[in-house]
């Protein structure tokens, strides 16, 4: 007799299986199918002994070629039959499992970590249970376990464990499941765990200390240090020695060792030599392991010895004269006995010219400087060492011209004197420029006198006349003298007793002038006072009367030289 049944519609699945071949069902109503598609055996978890489309499917197992069907004995445990693998594979669903994990090097996490164990209450009442970790470091709960301290009836939670070896070998340890089951209490089930430690480290170096990463002329200390990982975990053991090179030459200390820290790091203090040129240079590091882990070593980091930092202040004359020969002067700071290269100087943005250093210090002459205000600079190129750099201005006022001026008794073109033998006269020269910046005045200092006559000045074969130069900045007193000469006669000199009245009266034509620089030449005029009636006493002193030589005229140069340029104006004095 046939029967038709009707076949519902389909329902989704909470998870899609691809060509289940095989279906179990435990006691407490859980659905076990064997996916041969997927190669895998899924559970979906039954509510209340109800399995539906909104039920908690979880992978009890992989590894599979082709499971095709399974089934359950009478201790829960299941068997599934793989035709892929023509073999028969038992789950063990009731018997605590041993898991055995993939080997891993010391300090990493294995690859098929966390490794998950479903525990499920299969009875009717609450289970109470404590899941206690691993007894091992190397194994740890994972964050997946969700087991609390009660299991209700018909519910399961999950327990998962990594494996992160802490020594190389073969490590075991055990997970501890103490609950309730079947109403005794403290009973016991043991999950195995197994895994094996492989040898394993890597080394990185790392720059830990900046403050001596520049060129030095002296010695230097640096800190270098190596961070020392085992996998994702610091090495705890073991040493590291550092090597700098440049290229295979050792640069600095012999090989410099240091412990590895319980934070995995190891550092050294490492002496850099006087006058290491400033560049990159390879830090070698090679850690040294105890028994626990493997040698590695480092060569991809280097330390950085920078060019150090220069300031070039340039000095030189603020105040010119239009084709005065004027020089200024850079220095390298902070270390300019050990700095090369060259000094560009410009005024403005136009170059002057080019010096090169010697003993950290560039020169350079010029007399090229036009007539108004410029801005002076020095711009270093630096070397392998020193970083360039810019001076700041300094401001420079060249004055168009200068004229020399004299003053005298006799008036103008050119001033002239009479002057006796064994008298003296005097003359005021000056300094004047034409059409001066502001800001000149300095110049003045700059001025250098002198006078010479223009033939031989000789009275007789007894004596010459004596040019002499009292200079005050831009201003001279200029004396002349002129010795005792033969004479015939017996009067006295009309000056005998008063030879200091008639010198100062000889200033009488400067009185004007010299107001006017009071401040600056009252010293100077006391000493030409003084110089001035010594002379005169001495030049009246003796037998003295009218002369037998007739009067003959002298021309002397005044000249006044500032920075190379020389300017002068011319005096007379006739002695009779």
């Amino acid at each position: 007799m046939e029967r038709s049944v009707p076949v519902p519609p389909s329902q989704p699945w909470p998870k899609n299986l691809n060509a289940p071949g095989g279906l179990a069902v435990d006691a407490a109503g859980n659905l076990y199918v064997a996916d041969t598609g997927d190669a895998e055996v899924t559970e979906f978890i039954a509510t209340g002994g109800v399995v539906n489309t909104s039920s908690i499917s979880q992978t009890l197992g992989t590894g599979f070629n082709g499971p095709d069907s399974i089934a359950t004995d009478g201790a829960g445990n299941f068997y599934v039959s793989d035709g892929g693998l023509t073999s028969i594979a038992k789950l063990s669903l009731a018997a605590p499992p041993a898991l055995s994990f993939t080997s891993t090097a010391v300090g990493s996490t294995s690859s098929d970590s966390p490794q998950n164990v479903l525990l499920q209450n299969a009875g009717n009442g609450i289970l109470s249970l404590t899941v206690a970790d691993p007894s091992t470091t190397s194994f740890t709960l994972d964050n997946s376990t969700n087991c609390g301290s009660t299991l209700p009836a018909s519910s399961n939670c999950t327990i998962g464990i990594d494996f992160t070896p802490k020594a190389t070998g073969n490590l075991t340890a055990s997970v501890t499941v103490t609950d309730n089951t079947l109403g005794y209490g403290n009973s016991t089930q043991s999950i195995s765990l197994s895994g094996t430690g492989t040898p394993g480290a890597t080394v990185t170096t790392t720059m830990a200390s900046a403050a001596a990463a520049t060129f030095d002329p002296a010695s230097q200390t640096v800190t270098l240090a190596a961070s020392v990982m085992a996998g994702s975990n610091p090495a705890t053991t073991g040493t590291v020695t550092f090597t700098v090179k440049n290229g295979a030459t050792i640069i600095g200390s012999a090989t410099t060792s240091g412990t590895v820290s319980s934070s995995g790091v190891a550092s050294v203090s490492y002496v850099i030599p006087a006058g290491t040129q400033a560049g990159s240079y390879t830090i070698d590091a090679v850690y040294n392991p105890g028994a626990t882990y493997a040698a590695s070593s480092d060569d991809t980091h280097t330390l950085n010895l920078g060019k150090v930092p220069t300031t070039v202040p340039v000095t030189g004359l603020s105040a010119v004269i239009l084709g005065g020969t004027v020089t200024y002067t850079a220095t390298i700071l902070p270390a300019p006995n050990t700095a090369s290269g060259t000094v560009n100087f410009y005024d403005g943005q136009t170059s002057l010219g080019t010096a090169p250093l010697a003993a950290g210090q560039a020169a350079f002459t010029t007399s090229s400087l036009t007539a108004g205000t410029h801005s002076i600079t020095a711009v270093y190129s630096g070397d392998v060492n020193y970083l360039n750099a810019s001076s700041t201005a300094i401001s420079v006022k060249v004055a168009q011209d200068f004229s020399v001026t004299t003053q005298g008794s006799g008036g103008p073109n050119p001033p002239s004197q009479t002057l006796l033998p064994g008298g003296t006269v005097i003359f005021l020269d000056s300094v004047h420029f034409v059409d001066p910046p502001a800001g000149i005045q300095g110049i003045q200092n700059e001025v250098n006198w002198s006078c010479a006559e223009n033939s031989i000045a000789s009275l007789t074969s007894s004596g010459s006349l004596v040019c002499t130069v009292l200079p005050n900045g831009q201003d001279a007193i200029i004396l002349i003298h002129a010795p005792n000469t033969a004479r015939l006669g017996t009067l006295p000199s009309p000056f005998r007793n008063g030879a200091p009245l008639f010198f100062g009266l000889l200033l009488l034509p400067f009185t004007r002038k010299l107001r006017r620089r009071a401040r600056k030449l009252r010293a100077l005029l006391l000493l030409v006072v003084f110089a001035a009636g010594m002379a005169g006493l001495s030049g009246c002193g003796g037998s003295t009367g009218y002369f037998t030589s007739p009067p003959k005229t002298y021309t002397f140069t005044v000249t006044a030289t500032i920075q190379g340029v020389s300017r002068s104006s011319q005096i007379r004095v006739t002695v009779e």
